[in-house]
């Protein structure tokens, strides 16, 4: 039997999976708020949301973040076609591709 339970008090909770990620990704949104990146694409925050909820792990949301940038930069150039030469594989990656390298990171 746990002290605490012999001593009738109560133990402090410790937060949940589900809190703890939260927590780091509201950390990690307000720092790069901080300096201007705003992070508010729903299907960037949907991700988001299923990892904190343990739907899927953070490799799989940045997997699945990869299928959705590619995505619509396959859908950019199909709509752009002939209207100019951007080649859009020389653009730098989304910002959210790195929140959720820093993500994992912490939660390694």
């Amino acid at each position: 039997m746990r002290m605490e339970s012999k001593l009738n008090i109560d133990a402090p909770s410790l937060p949940s999976v589900s809190e703890r990620r939260r927590e780091i990704f509201e950390r990690t949104r307000a720092k790069y708020a901080g300096v201007g990146i705003h992070l508010d694409d729903p299907q960037y925050l949907n991700l988001i949301e299923k990892w904190i909820g343990g739907e899927i792990t953070m490799p799989e949301a940045a997997a699945r973040w990869d299928e959705a940038r590619r995505g619509r930069k396959a859908t950019i150039a199909q709509l752009s076609a002939g209207v100019n030469d951007i080649d859009l594989e020389s653009l730098p990656k989304m910002t959210q591709e790195q929140i959720l390298a820093e993500i994992a990171k912490l939660t390694e």
